[in-house]
């Protein structure tokens, strides 16, 4: 993986990956390869104010998504570093095993589905119910 290096094989993957439009076998086995060295590590994402909570790359290698603690949910391409999209509200995400959907969750109980590849939301619930305020008699 480029004598070692998964953080320069990565985005080159990737960008295998978008040129063929899909993504074979060997394609596969290698981006998972480079995927597995980002494993547990904790990121801070230079455009980002506040550090990274969490931090995840596709299995195609295509977009590399990131939290803050700020509640920034953000996607990269990793091939230019650009910002692909945004949403606020999430201070935790997690990309579903095919990589195709983000889900993350936010301060007040807010749990949102996302399509990966354009930060389209597809589904939003509220698990979390604050209790009602109980009034106060003066």
């Amino acid at each position: 993986m480029l004598a070692g290096q998964p953080e320069r094989a990565l985005p080159l993957l990737a960008g295998a990956a978008a040129t063929a439009g899909q993504v074979g076998p060997a394609l596969d086995v290698m981006l998972g390869q480079a995927r597995r060295a980002f494993a547990g590590l904790t990121a801070v994402a230079p455009a980002q104010l506040a550090v990274t909570v969490t931090a995840d790359v596709t299995p195609d290698g295509r977009r590399i998504i990131t939290s803050s603690g700020l509640g920034e949910l953000r996607a990269w391409d990793p091939v230019t570093g650009a910002l692909a999209w945004s949403a606020g509200g999430a201070l935790y995400a997690a990309l579903s095993p095919d990589g195709r959907w983000v889900l993350s969750a936010a301060s007040d109980g807010a749990i949102s589905a996302r399509a990966a590849h354009d930060g389209a939301e597809v589904g939003r619930w509220h698990l979390l119910r604050r209790p009602t305020p109980i009034p106060t008699i003066r």
